[in-house]
């Protein structure tokens, strides 16, 4: 393949590309998943663990499977522990755009 540097790509950022990349997986999220990432982002800095997540809807089997799902994607990030409701520490995901993305 032939690179030119006037393909399409060449005159916007890696950010506008990362914007473009995340506004098209978002926008195509099945209900559930996108419901769990709206969440997620809600919480801000302060993140969700999967306890949160599932506490806030009600459930936990289908919940865990949507923060799994959302973290290989690569829209949240894992940034440290915290305790859940039974005492366990768990993994505090956060929105992976968290102040990037408008």
């Amino acid at each position: 393949m032939h690179y030119s540097p006037t393909t399409s790509t060449s005159c916007r950022t890696p950010d506008e590309l990362s914007r473009e990349a995340y506004d098209s997986i978002v926008d195509h999220l099945p209900a559930m998943r996108r419901r769990v990432y709206d969440f997620i982002k809600s919480t801000g800095s302060r993140g969700a663990t999967g306890d949160d997540v599932a506490a806030h809807f009600g459930r936990f089997g289908t919940i865990n499977g949507r923060t799994k799902e959302l973290h290989r994607m690569g829209l949240i990030t894992p940034i440290g522990e915290r305790k859940t409701r039974s005492g366990r520490m768990a993994t505090v995901y956060v929105d992976a755009f968290l102040g990037e993305v408008a």
